[in-house]
């Protein structure tokens, strides 16, 4: 990738998608009610953020899950929805798209040479801001 005429990142952009995100971040379709889903994977050890994305189809949902860095949930995450009887639907991995990972390194450079701390985050946010929050969900529920 090339901004300005200098090289800021080399390499196949699944390769610079897992630079970014460390890996992080999964999607997961699970059949179950999504408040308990979510109350469960939020309990995984080494997840950080969890929470709903959509309905993809009756009686199940995507969620979003981010772990801590070098963290794997995979297996436990597994482990934990099988024992409470919540298959999983799908698993993939969340990979950037090449513009994202130029929009980062771009803005990451333009950081550091403002000599700018990046700004704290919370887990999931970013790329996935108002996907899902718990106010949204329990208005939702209310039928607000």
């Amino acid at each position: 990738m090339i901004n300005n005429g200098r090289i800021v990142a080399d390499g196949k952009p699944d390769e610079l998608s897992s630079v970014i995100t460390g890996d992080r971040k999964l999607t997961v379709r699970v059949a179950g009610p999504r408040d308990a889903v979510r109350r469960l994977l939020r309990s995984v050890d080494g997840v950080l953020y969890a929470d709903v994305t959509v309905q993809s189809e009756k009686g199940a949902y995507d969620f979003l899950v981010e772990s801590r860095p070098n963290v794997d949930v995979r297996k436990p995450m597994f482990a934990a929805l099988a024992k409470a009887g919540y298959p999983i639907l799908q698993l993939k991995t969340v990979e950037l798209s090449l513009e994202e990972i130029f929009m980062r390194l771009v803005e990451e450079k333009r950081r550091a040479d403002a000599g700018d701390a990046l700004p704290d985050r919370r887990p999931g946010e970013g790329l996935f801001t108002g996907l899902g929050s718990d106010e949204e969900d329990e208005k939702e529920e209310d039928g607000v």
